[in-house]
């Protein structure tokens, strides 16, 4: 996916419905184990693109809500809330300066997805879901140390580039979309294909798909495909409690 592609995705939330669905989506991806004790999720300001929102750095990702959501400019200062934001704030503020197009960050810690940039072996969409990846290997950040400057920011943006992830050597990777559900989904969908690429690789080689499917699949992923991912996800939240 490209995230200014014509994929549906819904209207521009107010600021109070934004807020909601970001918090669930945290305690979502913190539910199917994307997050530990770090990881985090933004969305960008619907009233001041130049403003963020994402949780604080010391909450537990399964305890966020939208009250304790920070409002944060692209510089890294906190606008409003009474915390300081993730260390790696500027995973965020950089890639919404390198792409307007983008509206929502997440940088998760899967473990599937990890393995293979341990192990330095690249990752293609071998799934129906992961086709929004678009053809070739999903792009690797080659740094392995946090990114707590602007400068390290700007280096993983130009490794995302125009895409819709890029991984993150021994670390764990980035995924943006036009907004939350799109970013939440494609985390989920990025650790799940990485889980499958790596069971194929135990019998064979794992067959891919030719630029024209990646293309027709990928249509799927989103405008009803993505109403049905966000809501199972969030039932089972829901039954775990955190809904």
């Amino acid at each position: 996916m490209s995230t200014n592609q014509e994929a549906a995705s819904e209207p521009r939330a107010s600021t109070g419905a934004l807020r909601e669905q970001l918090a669930l989506a945290c305690r979502m991806l913190a539910n199917e184990g994307l997050f530990d004790q770090s990881g985090h999720i933004s969305a960008r300001h619907p009233e001041r693109p130049d403003w963020l929102l994402i949780h604080p750095h010391t909450l537990a990702r399964y305890e966020v809500t939208p009250e304790s959501l920070l409002t944060v400019d692209l510089d890294g200062h906190v606008i409003e809330g009474d915390d300081r934001p993730p260390s790696e704030v500027f995973i965020h503020t950089q890639l919404y300066r390198a792409r307007p197009d983008v509206m929502s960050v997440s940088h998760i810690h899967a473990r599937m997805v990890v393995v293979f940039t341990i192990a330095g072996r690249p990752l293609f969409p071998i799934t129906n879901y992961a086709a929004f990846l678009g053809p070739g290997a999903v792009p690797v950040y080659p740094n392995p140390r946090h990114v707590r400057t602007a400068g390290s920011g700007d280096a993983l943006a130009a490794a995302l580039g125009t895409g819709s992830a890029c991984l993150m050597r021994a670390h764990g990777a980035v995924v943006v979309g036009a907004d939350v559900r799109q970013a939440f989904a494609g985390s989920i969908y990025l650790e799940e294909n990485a889980a499958r690429a790596h069971l194929a690789l135990q019998i064979g080689d794992p067959a891919g798909y030719t630029d024209e499917e990646l293309r027709d699949v990928a249509a799927g992923n989103w405008g009803r495909g993505l109403d049905k991912t966000w809501q199972y996800y969030a039932t089972r939240a829901r039954r775990a409690g955190l809904g």
